[in-house]
């Protein structure tokens, strides 16, 4: 089956990228660019298309999570800068071919299954352009940033609660990280082992994304041959999982940990360029490994309670100084 524009561009960054050295999403562990969105709907971009865009943020500089398409931008009074190259996306679209009506997810599953079966699903490619490549736009807020920083206790609590609700063991102390699958547990060195916190957390989400498949979990096949398609799929699961929890989370990680990761994927290289579809059966289950990961460690919920505690902070910090000035103007 042909592959469309999006996914042969994607290859064809990916592999250029792991032939030079570099992993082309790395960048954003350390910068404030956050999760691609939407500007308009201010829906965030999943799976492939956020590897995509993050790439392109990378590669041209840019420093603004928002994407548009060239209609989009022309219905919010932004225009397209001249000469400028859109990012090419993909997405599915409903098609009745009997009817010859568009149909979206939503409208679909509302239809009994008789009305289904006239139903075909067609992917189809959009081209998206950076806030950069947009006259117009106005200068992206700290307040509209779609990621959280997390102080280390929060990513504790997450941590913590993750752990809990996966039900799944965690032993410290180990020589090694991984994941023992007979076992069901997960077995990773001691905190001060790591260089830092974050770097810990960026290795305990690569084996809790492992651990994700269990049969009382996502249960899917783990116990795989070394050197098969489907253990460097499960690799390559786990790795891109660890990436969209750490771009989610805001996890920065140091440059040996990520030359690691750079190396883990460089292996793999070779499989992806002779079977690109490998990559992007990885990516797809990646994208649920972390949206249950996210859910499991109630991540919106913590993120509430950031923000609150955050402006609660801002308010005591406020009524001292006011207090602190009323004092001072006694003593004048």
């Amino acid at each position: 089956m042909k592959m469309s524009k999006a996914k042969e561009t994607f290859v064809e960054d990916v592999i250029a990228s792991l032939s030079e050295g570099v992993l082309p999403w790395e960048k954003p562990w350390d910068s404030d660019i956050g999760s691609a969105y939407n500007a308009k709907s201010n829906k965030k971009y999943k799976g492939l298309n956020q590897i995509t865009l993050l790439i392109q943020s990378i590669a041209n500089n840019y420093d603004d999570p928002r994407w548009l398409t060239f209609k989009q931008a022309k219905e919010l009074g932004y225009t397209v800068m001249k000469g400028q190259k859109g990012t090419p996306i993909s997405f599915f679209s409903f098609y009745d071919v009997d009817s010859r009506e568009l149909y979206t997810y939503e409208q679909v599953v509302r239809l009994t299954e008789p009305e289904q079966l006239s139903v075909r699903v067609i992917e189809k490619t959009s081209y998206v352009f950076n806030a950069r490549q947009i006259d117009g736009m106005p200068l992206l807020e700290k307040e509209e940033k779609s990621v959280v920083n997390f102080s280390n206790d929060l990513l504790r609590d997450f941590s913590k609660t993750l752990i809990n609700e996966m039900n799944v063991v965690v032993r410290e102390g180990w020589h090694v990280a991984e994941y023992d699958n007979r076992r069901d547990r997960v077995n990773i060195p001691d905190k001060d082992v790591f260089k830092g916190e974050n770097e810990y957390y960026g290795t305990l989400f690569h084996e809790l994304a492992h651990a994700t498949g269990h049969e009382s979990r996502l249960n899917r096949e783990i116990r795989n041959k070394f050197g098969s398609d489907k253990y460097a799929i499960e690799e390559l699961r786990a790795e891109f999982s660890s990436v969209f929890l750490n771009l989610d989370l805001n996890v920065s990680l140091d440059s040996e940990h990520k030359t690691n990761h750079k190396a883990y994927l460089q292996s793999w290289a070779s499989i992806i360029k002779n079977k690109p579809e490998i990559l992007f059966s990885a990516i797809k289950d990646a994208q649920k490994i972390s949206d249950y990961m996210l859910e499991k460690g109630d991540y919106e919920h913590l993120k509430e309670l950031a923000l609150i505690n955050e402006r609660n902070d801002e308010s005591i910090y406020q009524l001292y100084d006011e207090v602190e000035n009323d004092e001072c103007e006694m003593e004048l």
